[in-house]
Order: structure tokens, then sequence, then C-alpha cells
């Protein structure tokens, strides 16, 4: 096997996602404060706010504390902050920088 072959190895992935999920490098993200007035769901949150923001999320996973890799099989979500559900290494500008080191 060749690390070229790492790419073809479709259950890996799923598994490597699943662990990420479960057990996100950085459970609690970096904080960052509001620079004004915002809602985030039916809460107003107030200007200079210090927000955190939770990278493991059991609402948006059936049987979420289940580790079950097939859940990614036929699934684009993927790990690299596209998708909000799953963002072990957070996302947009606030996403850590060592996401492919953090990968491999």
């Amino acid at each position: 096997m060749a690390e070229d072959d790492i790419e073809k190895l479709l259950y890996f992935k799923t598994v490597v996602k699943e662990i990420l999920r479960l057990y996100p490098p950085y459970p609690l993200l970096v904080p960052r404060q509001t620079i004004g007035k915002c809602y985030i769901r039916e809460h107003e949150i107030q200007p200079e706010t210090l927000v955190f923001v939770n990278a493991w999320d059991p609402e948006h996973w059936k049987n979420p504390i289940e580790f079950w890799p097939e859940r990614f099989l036929d699934s684009a979500i993927d790990y690299r902050g596209l998708d909000f559900e799953f963002i072990p290494f957070g996302a947009g500008r606030s996403g850590c920088p060592g996401i492919l080191m953090g990968i491999i």
C-alpha cells in the first residue's frame, strides 16, 4: 500500500470523520466577541458579548453518542467548515490554520 492509496479507503475516511464528530480537537471553539447586536436563534445578543461555539452539537445527529461511521458513507458532510453541523476545526476566517496537518 502506498500513501496515495489512503484516498481510496472510503470507510477509513468515515471512521476519521466519526471520531472527529464525537471527539472534536477543541470542543468549545475560540470565543468571539460580537461587534453589534445580533440574534442567535431566539436570543438577543448585545454588542461586545463573548460568544462560545460548541463544536459538538448532538442536536444535529441521529443517535449522537453512538459510534457509527456509516452515517458518513453516503453523506457529503465534511470537516472543512462548510457544513456547520460538523465543525471540529471551526469555520471561515476563524477556522484552524492547522486543519490539514491535523487530518494527516
